[in-house]
């Protein structure tokens, strides 16, 4: 069940994990660098200006085009407040701590095709899992 994408005649593996809906994660941690005017540390992602190959770029391609629907979890280094931003429009996320120099991050999206797997299986003669 795990699917293999392909990406300008190239395949890449993803692993999926039990969620409802279908959606595509990564995880990692980042390095922030201090801003003086903001007075805090920060670092972006910038989804147009990926490392073709990378994992973030795998995600960025299999996701869907819209970052508003990304969900980010942020946990910093040290006992400090973290905090992300979205720039929709240059598809960017912007993570900033008070303190910490360093943010782990959990993102979660729907996949490209997610609108065409809903919840509801059409064929219910499947029955899986019993739920009780």
């Amino acid at each position: 069940i795990d699917p293999s994408f392909n990406i300008d005649g190239v395949s890449y593996a993803t692993f999926v994990p039990s969620m409802a809906g279908v959606k595509e994660e990564i995880t990692g941690v980042m390095q922030l660098d201090y801003d003086k005017e903001k007075k805090a540390y920060f670092s972006a992602i910038d989804f147009n200006n990926l490392k073709n190959g990378s994992d973030m770029w795998v995600f960025s391609r299999i996701i869907d085009k819209d970052i508003e629907k990304i969900a980010v979890l942020l946990t910093p280094n040290a006992p400090a407040r973290a905090w992300y931003t979205k720039d929709k429009e240059k598809r960017r996320i912007i993570f900033y701590s008070d303190k910490a120099e360093e943010v782990s991050y959990r993102m979660s999206a729907p996949r490209f095709d997610y609108k065409e797997w809903p919840a509801l299986r059409k064929d219910q003669t499947i029955k899986g899992f019993e739920v009780p």
